[in-house]
């Protein structure tokens, strides 16, 4: 009887240490998403670089006003009904991006995603908004500010072309 109680001990202790064959997942794991985390932020910073040089003062010029934290609200704005709707579009904004600091951008999506929705609403014309467009007609962006856009994202996803959506 000892003896059983005593091979049924080392059995179940075996099992627990050597469960797996005394690999160390979760050490693996995280030197792998470590190393992976490491990498996209060396990307996030050559990315964030061209950024700030390139494209963010296009989009202070056009997206700021509804897409940061400095709203620089037009001499209007104190107009009942017009106020309401100025926060509503600016706080709808900042539910889907939000460009103040750096790259990666806050916002409801990864920052891959992020690049390819900036993307299509430059190319279909729905950002900025034509109501805004109307009163902001410095927000129109030129041929030439869009390629400045495009080139940078496409950089930019060519850096991501690993990272998961």
């Amino acid at each position: 009887m000892y003896i059983r109680i005593f091979v049924f001990s080392l059995a179940f202790t075996s099992l627990l240490v050597y469960g797996h064959g005394d690999e160390k997942h979760d050490q693996q794991k995280s030197k792998s998403g470590e190393k992976q985390v490491n990498e996209y932020k060396v990307h996030y910073s050559h990315i964030n670089e061209s950024y700030q040089k390139n494209v963010k003062p296009i989009f202070q010029k056009a997206c700021y006003n509804c897409h940061s934290q400095n709203v620089d609200y037009p001499w209007y704005y104190p107009i009942p009904g017009v106020q309401d709707l100025i926060d509503s579009d600016i706080e709808e904004a900042k539910k889907h991006l939000i460009f103040t600091g750096s790259y990666p951008f806050r916002g409801h999506g990864n920052p891959k995603s992020d690049l390819k929705a900036i993307k299509k609403v430059i190319q279909d014309g729905s950002m900025p908004p034509l109501r805004y467009q109307v009163m902001h007609w410095e927000s129109f962006l030129n041929s030439e500010e869009k390629e400045k856009v495009y080139s940078w994202i496409e950089s930019a996803e060519s850096m991501l072309k690993e990272e998961r959506e």
